[in-house]
């Protein structure tokens, strides 16, 4: 029983391949996600920028990022900007006082943007592979396929999961279950230290909190369901739009709701991409 399951892990996992597309496509939103959360909070040009530290960083920053969204010497830039989006969590934090880089979705970028560089995103939808059908049509040779080794996809789908679960963690206490940690985040963004709102309000705080609990236990693990996975999918639009709608979240729904392409089998992508194309 051992040996099997050691033979599926290593099937399933470490020689697991397939399409390029789907590590593409997280690829250039994984370059958007970064110019938005970044772009204004610590790479733009201020007169706190002029100092040689912070403008050596944000080149780094800018140069990278470009070469990982055309896809030019992409496991170059990978790693660059695996290095850029970290360095953001602590270095710029910490030596700048830049408190809002000291957030969760901050640090989940950062994660993202290192297990990109653990995947072949350059294989499709890249300068790189333009250059590869360019040489291979000069050598008269077939044009090379979009494929190659994606356990580095696997580590994006753990990353979720693990997400998903050790928040749930996190919200396991009773504060959270009987609706007094929502209620106490009601009344700060919204109705100040009015408690008494109307009749219900607590019992409201109440239910919202054990769907949002639920929910995260059960996404965690649901998305794994090759029958259910699109089911879960979509509670996780509805989880993470709803936050969105109520809480200031910044990029974090939209860096989860990109996340859920690492879920679909790659060559689905592949076949769909060619559909709409």
């Amino acid at each position: 029983m051992m040996r099997r399951l050691g033979q599926r892990y290593v099937d399933d996992f470490l020689l697991w391949e397939g399409s390029t597309r789907s590590v593409a496509i997280l690829r250039i939103l994984l370059v958007l996600l970064l110019w938005d959360r970044f772009g204004e909070a610590s790479m733009a040009l201020d007169r706190n920028a002029f100092d040689g530290a912070r403008l050596g960083f944000m080149a780094l920053f800018w140069v990278s990022t470009t070469l990982l969204l055309i896809g030019f010497h992409t496991r170059v830039a990978a790693v660059l900007v695996a290095v850029v989006a970290s360095g953001q969590t602590w270095f710029l934090a910490w030596a700048y006082e830049i408190d809002e880089l000291s957030r969760h979705h901050v640090y989940t970028l950062g994660v993202y943007a290192l297990l990109m560089a653990f995947t072949p995103c350059g294989r499709s939808y890249s300068v790189d592979r333009w250059l590869a059908l360019k040489i291979a049509e000069r050598d008269h040779q077939p044009p090379p396929e979009e494929r190659g080794p994606l356990w580095g996809l696997r580590l994006v789908c753990i990353m979720v999961s693990v997400m998903y679960v050790s928040t749930a963690w996190e919200k396991s206490y009773w504060a959270y279950v009987d609706g007094s940690a929502m209620e106490m985040v009601w009344l700060t963004l919204y109705f100040g230290s009015d408690v008494a709102l109307f009749t219900g309000f607590h019992a409201l705080t109440v239910l919202a909190s054990g769907l949002v609990l639920a929910l995260e236990w059960m996404i965690g693990f649901g998305l794994w369901s090759r029958r259910w996975r699109l089911h879960w999918i979509a509670l996780g639009v509805f989880l993470h739009g709803s936050i969105y709608w109520f809480i200031p979240v910044a990029t974090f729904t939209t860096t989860m709701m990109a996340l859920y392409i690492a879920f679909f089998d790659p060559d689905e992508v592949h076949r769909f991409t060619e559909q709409v194309s």
